[in-house]
């Protein structure tokens, strides 16, 4: 800072250097002939951008005045007070006063450099400086202090800001503030001292403050800010006062810089003191028209009940309501607390007096840039010329919040110069009420939904709310159109037109679907602050389809038949047995092809009367008690609804429904509240002999009674199926929902806080959900009827089930306010129900339940369940990708065996491919390899027996077997016919690694699989050719080809050994733990020494690792062609209790580079082929890979595989050796064509 207020200082005062003939500074007095006279003239020298005359208006003397010293020196102050100077001189010449000024530049452009947390907006918001004002060095100084403090409050304590300037034409200058940031300082820890009350956790939750998590990367309150940790002790002390410890005070609040500098410990000291109840409540009043008695009525407090700090303002607002109401709104209410710490409680005596008077003398609103004035005002209780009060304006507050207008809704109170008046600003800050959104959820519920609406809640600032939608899910589409005038006629009511179309299919519950079509009207009007009543009308087409199913009845009426058989008459075997729907020409002479509504069978279900077309007629009240704290999310309080409508003021239909409900709220602590929701309804109808059609009965379950299915409680027809030997019942098939004409519920839900941030919109609530559905009577009620099943054709009994008895549910419901739509689940358990209940945990299980029931009964022949489950898991995990999958408990003990290096066998990777299995590639010196099998090869059978069929797993164990035992396996190879190749068990050691000495002075080293032995060999390789060569070869080759990868600890360590710190590999999953960072320890073998990596084909998974990381850190050259591509880490989640595993793709990885060689592979450095290849032949090679696979992941950034081209380099047309690409890896080594630092592909 001291060097840029030099530089400042030399940069102003450069133009005044050599202009100046006096020293500049105070005009001081020198002689008295110096001093005497009159000024003939004033002349101003050195000004560029200002004009004389200005300089001359800042004087405290003109032309004509005496040369007065003192006058003088405070024109030269004043002039240096302006600030547009950097230096003044004032000097006498002859008779003229001489003003000679430099002026401070003028900054041309504010710059920002280095920041990235706080963008220039942020901080231009802050700062003085601005491009055409002033340049002085003070106030640049000011504005890195305030750039300081902005980065202080967002958590940065390192921050620095250095300010420099570039100085332009003109006397301008281009400001540049110079900022490094720094990391985000956080809050490590937060330690409470002397607590026992409430352990730190309960203290945590309190306060504003958070400590520094990984999860709360949207949270901006988990860094240190000084200004927050004063209002968390403030925080603290009301949390405390509101539980009685009146006493409590915090000691101290400090916060200590960890020795990494990176994060704070933060400490409370507290001192809770004692808990107190409330003692004595007391009202004292001098008013003649106030009684202390009434008031004491009016005070909440009751004696003993704990102490609370919001008690007693809660009870100052009551007295003031009470003595607004007997006329005097003017009180001042002063409460005296007698603590008495012997018997731990306090007396409150609340003294009531008469206050000023003050009055409202302008209500200003403020801040309504699109909203109108009037749609404001109409909401205040309270008018200019009222006196003065502060509940009926908190009461206007809420009612301007709850209009949903405004962000923000602020009351500010100004005073006037009369002391019994005051001004009143109502500041709103508007926000959007216009919404054209588009939504997809799910729910355990609905499935899908998708909502297309268009709406503005305040339409051309009047208020007024127009809404069209369009929301589709699987069991109901609407189609709706609203249109609300809060102000109808300009009175104090409001009125609305509404238009719909809905539909709702009922077909998977109730084997019906409906259509309506309506419009309606409807009006409200306040009662009180608290209290509405609306009143509506109603006209409506409903239809009502059944779902066909084609019957043939007798000329009576009676059932026959609903399905012939096709197969299976011949034998007493019931299992191959086919049948089908009736059709037409099944019906023989006296008999009829009907619908099973139909009315000529005369055993139609009663709820086919529902099947036709109506026209209602409704017209209906609703009555409305809000006593809740808040009208966005209540805490306190509760809420009345009771409602009827009546069916029958013309139109088809004749009902009448009435519904009640009442919730109350809780709040227990913090994010914590408790609800309790009571209703009930019953539809009554209005007809003779009628009853209640369907499609106006009462459905419940589903998202309103959870845990059970949509329309799965309640009324219902089952059938019993009977023996027609014994008469014992064989099964009970649930029939259609009937819904009910009565219910009643009760809701229990207890809001939980979560882990999770606030900003991530996630809620959760415990509930419990009990009451009834029932009531049917009359017509709504079928007939028993005896008649052969549809299905089997055996004897049944079908009957209703109408009993109003007692359900009950208990579970948790999570809802994600997401940003694509709603997201909701309701995980529940049923505690009480009936067996023709449809319950509900999620229905694709149910689903699957219902397919593996149809499977175990009906299939051609036994099945053994565990088989049928474990194939459906593993065909759920096999569609996900190629390498997830299910591992009964002998395959997962397999596979221990083979990562723990041996195992008996033929030596291959293999994976799974169109129902074969496909080689990856071949271990060295296995049976496999010796046979020459080749990477890509297809094994059809196995002894003979196709491999079509049978799972991956299945395949590995026929491979495998006891050492010496022979094999054959039938092989298909693109370009030849399928051959066969006998090959003997062996234990496969799995020794992975191996070495060698090539010319002396080149160690070879060859890895052939990553399992949990590799770094120990290899540590053992590279001791073998540093032994060799005196610790100093000419270069290292490292063969990976053919290696099919393995575990990913043991390819962070190979490549551990080659580097020197830094990055090898980080790995990215969807949970926070699969998200790693692997470096490299310090130090590294064979530092400087040149190296070769081959790669191929062959070379996937951990090997890809390997060469990534090496190619990435410039350690190596990679030779050979593109490797196979495998870019994902699969974690083996053991079930316990001998279940077995799950393999699942857990996590992609990436290069050091940031890479993700995902279905790519890694391309090499020098891309040489291992047989010489000519352009047809190029043009015939099908080279598989990971993209290759079934269902494998694709790059996520969606880039592809390149085709294959010609290599670099490929044998000569007279070679003849065994491995081209070794051969050339080591002729480059020799030569110095490879460095240490690895040779990049130019081009």
């Amino acid at each position: 800072m001291r060097k840029f207020l030099a530089a400042t200082f030399m940069a102003t005062s450069v133009f005044a250097f050599g202009a100046m003939l006096v020293p500049a500074g105070t005009a001081e007095a020198q002689t008295d002939t110096r001093y005497g006279g009159t000024i003939r003239s004033i002349i101003v020298e050195g000004n560029q951008r200002i004009e004389a005359r200005t300089v001359q208006s800042y004087l405290l003397v003109e032309p004509g005045d005496p040369f007065d010293p003192d006058r003088i020196d405070l024109s030269l102050k004043t002039l240096f007070a302006t600030n547009l100077f950097a230096d003044v001189s004032i000097d006498r010449v002859n008779d003229d006063l001489l003003i000679r000024v430099v002026e401070n530049p003028i900054i041309n452009r504010v710059i920002f450099e280095g920041n990235s947390a706080l963008d220039d907006d942020k901080l231009k918001e802050d700062i003085q400086a601005a491009p055409r004002g002033i340049f002085t060095a003070a106030r640049v100084q000011s504005d890195v202090q305030r750039i300081l403090e902005l980065y202080r409050q967002s958590g940065r304590f390192a921050a620095t800001v250095t300010p420099q300037y570039k100085p332009l034409e003109q006397n301008r200058v281009d400001l540049i503030f110079e900022i490094t940031e720094g990391p985000v300082t956080g809050v490590r820890a937060i330690n409470f001292i002397g607590n026992e009350a409430y352990s730190d956790s309960r203290l945590r939750s309190e306060i504003v403050t958070r400590q520094s998590r990984f999860w709360r990367f949207f949270s901006s309150n988990d860094n240190y800010d000084p200004g927050r940790l004063e209002y968390d002790r403030d925080l603290l002390r009301q949390f405390y006062q509101n539980n009685g410890y009146y006493d409590f005070r915090v000691t101290s609040a400090v916060a200590d810089l960890t020795p990494d500098q990176k994060d704070f410990y933060i400490t409370f000291t507290v001192d809770e003191g004692r808990q107190y109840d409330f003692g004595e409540v007391k009202v004292e009043t001098a008013l003649e028209k106030l009684s202390a008695t009434a008031l004491r009525a009016a005070v909440p407090i009751q004696t003993g009940e704990l102490f609370r700090g919001d008690a007693i303002e809660e009870t100052i607002d009551a007295l003031t309501f009470a003595a607004g109401i007997a006329g005097y709104a003017f009180v001042d209410i002063r409460p005296q607390l007698d603590v008495n710490p012997e018997t731990g409680r306090i007396d409150v005596t609340f003294a009531v007096d008469e206050g000023p008077r003050v009055y409202i003398e302008r209500i200003n609103i403020v801040g309504n840039t699109q909203t109108l004035d009037r749609v404001i005002r109409r909401e205040l209780r309270i008018s200019e010329g009222d006196a003065f009060n502060r509940i009926l304006l908190d009461r206007s507050r809420n009612r301007v919040r709850a209009l949903g207008y405004f962000k923000e809704v602020e009351i500010v109170e100004t005073p006037t110069e009369d002391p019994d008046r005051t001004i009143v600003d109502i500041k709103v800050e508007e926000q959007p009420t216009g919404e054209l959104s588009f939504a997809a959820g799910f729910s355990s519920v609905d499935a899908y939904l998708l909502d297309l609406s268009a709406s503005q809640r305040n339409l051309r600032g009047r208020g007024q709310s127009v809404v069209a939608r369009v929301s589709v899910s699987s069991r109901q589409q609407l189609l709706d159109f609203r249109f609300t005038e809060p102000r109808l006629f300009d009175r104090n009511m409001s009125g609305g037109i509404d238009a719909f179309v809905t539909r709702q299919d009922y077909e998977d519950f109730a084997q019906f679907s409906s259509e309506t079509i309506g419009a309606g009207v409807r009006v409200g009007f306040p009662l009180s602050d608290r209290m509405q009543l609306g009143l509506s009308y109603r006209l409506q087409a409903d239809e009502v389809d059944f779902v066909d199913r084609p019957i043939i009845i007798d000329g009576s009426g009676f059932f026959v038949r609903a399905s012939v058989q096709t197969a299976g008459q011949d034998t007493p075997e019931t299992t191959d047995d086919v049948y089908r729907l009736v059709e037409p020409s099944d019906a023989l002479p006296g008999q009829a092809y009907v619908d099973w509504c139909d009315p000529a069978y005369i055993q139609r279900d009663p709820t086919c009367r529902a099947e036709r077309s109506d026209i209602s007629s409704i017209v209906g009240y609703d009555f409305f008690w809000d006593r809740t704290n808040d009208p966005i999310r209540p805490s306190r309080g509760f809420d009345f609804r009771f409602s009827q409508a009546a069916a029958g003021l013309g139109g088809d239909v004749k009902y009448l429904r009435t519904e009640t409900q009442a919730t109350f709220y809780r709040g227990i602590w913090k994010d914590v509240i408790a609800s309790a929701k009571f209703q009930g309804g019953y539809v009554f109808p209005l007809e003779n002999g009628q009853g209640v059609r369907i499609n106006n009965r009462f459905f419940k379950g589903g998202s309103t009674f959870r845990g059970f299915d949509v329309a799965g409680m309640g009324p219902r027809e089952i059938r019993h199926v009977v023996d027609p030997e014994t008469g014992e019942i064989i099964t009970t098939r649930r029939l259609n929902a009937l819904g009910g004409n009565a219910y009643y519920q009760g809701t229990f839900e207890l809001s939980m806080p979560n882990f999770l941030p606030e900003e991530y919109g996630v809620r959760s609530a415990l509930f419990v959900d009990v009451g009834s559905l029932g009531t049917l009577r009359g017509p709504d009620v079928g007939p028993t009827v005896y008649e052969p099943d549809p299905t089997t054709l055996l004897p049944s009994v079908r009957l209703t089930k109408s009993a109003a008895s007692l359900r009950a549910a208990a579970g948790l419901s999570v809802f994600w306010d997401s940003p694509f739509g709603p997201i909701r689940f309701d995980f529940s358990q049923i505690l009480r129900k009936e067996d023709y209940d449809r319950a509900e945990t999620f229905r694709q299980l149910e689903l699957f339940g219902d397919v593996l029931s149809r499977v175990e009964s009906d299939y051609v022949s036994e099945t053994d369940q565990s088989e049928l489950i474990e194939a459906a898991i593993e065909g759920m995990l096999t569609s996900l990708d190629p390498h997830s999958g299910y591992l009964d408990p002998d395959d997962f003990r397999s596979m221990q065996v083979q990562t723990s290096g041996e195992y008996g066998g033929l030596g291959i990777e293999v994976t799974m491919e169109d129902g074969f299995v496909k080689v990856i590639s071949p271990m060295d010196d296995t049976p496999a390899s010796r046979a020459g099998i080749e990477p890509g090869d297809l094994i059809t059978a196995i002894n003979g027996k196709p491999i079509i069929g049978q799972t991956l797993n299945d395949a590995v164990k026929e491979m495998r077997g006891e050492k010496g035992t022979d094999i054959d396996i039938t092989i298909l190879r693109e370009g030849e016919d399928p051959f066969d190749v006998s090959l003997t068990r062996e234990v496969i050691q799995q020794k992975s690694v191996t070495w060698r000495m090539e010319d002396s002075d080149i160690g070879y080293i060859r890895v052939s699989s990553f399992n949990e032995r590799t770094t120990v060999l290899l540590e053992e390789a590279i001791e073998g050719v540093s032994r060799e060569t005196g610790a100093r070869p000419r270069g290292l080759i490292l063969d990976l080809r053919n290696n099919g990868g393995g575990l990913l600890d043991q390819a962070v360590s190979v490549s551990d050994m080659f580097l020197s710190g830094g990055e090898v590999v980080s790995t990215q999953g969807r949970r926070i733990s699969d998200m790693e960072r692997y470096n490299a320890r310090s130090g590294e073998v064979f530092k400087g020494v040149p190296m070769i990596v081959l790669i191929n084909g062959g070379s996937a998974s951990a090997s890809e690792i390997v060469a990534g990381a090496l190619q990435d850190r410039n350690r190596a050259t990679i030779v050979g062609t593109l490797s196979f591509g495998k870019g994902s880490v699969q974690t083996v989640i053991p079930l316990g209790a001998d279940r077995g595993a799950v393999r699942l793709t857990t996590a992609r990885y990436y290069t050091p580079a940031g890479r993700s060689i995902q279905a790519l592979g890694i391309e090499p450095d020098i891309e040489i082929s291992q047989a010489r290849l000519t352009e047809e032949e190029l043009a015939k090679i099908k080279r598989w890979s990971e993209a290759d696979l079934p269902h494998a992941l694709a790059n996520e950034d969606g880039e592809q595989r390149r085709d294959l081209s010609m290599p670099d380099e490929q044998p000569p047309e007279d070679w003849d050796g065994d491995d081209y690409q070794l051969e050339r890896a080591i002729q480059m080594l020799k030569e110095g064509t490879v460095t240490a630092s690895a040779l990049r592909r130019a081009g």
